[in-house]
């Protein structure tokens, strides 16, 4: 039995087979999502946070490592140990 996975936007009913890896998207409206974002109009952050699309699930060890030194970087500004 396959199960169908469906974008996450109600009005679309797009199917998508990799729907995980295009943040809940079906493919069309990830590119518009992207383009979105691409020209400054939109952040992926934003987007999550209005429910019209899933955090990106795909880190890095350098992603990770990026944002710790940020956060490092952020507590010896405010003076906190």
């Amino acid at each position: 039995m396959t199960i169908e996975k469906k974008c996450m936007i109600p009005e679309c009913n797009r199917p998508s087979a990799a729907i995980r890896e295009m943040r809940g998207l079906c493919m069309v409206c990830y590119n518009r999502a992207k383009a979105k974002v691409a020209t400054g109009d939109m952040t992926w952050e934003v987007l999550v946070e209005l429910g019209l699309c899933l955090p990106n699930k795909t880190t890095s060890p350098f992603d990770d490592a990026y944002s710790r030194a940020i956060d490092d970087l952020e507590l010896e500004g405010t003076g906190s140990d």
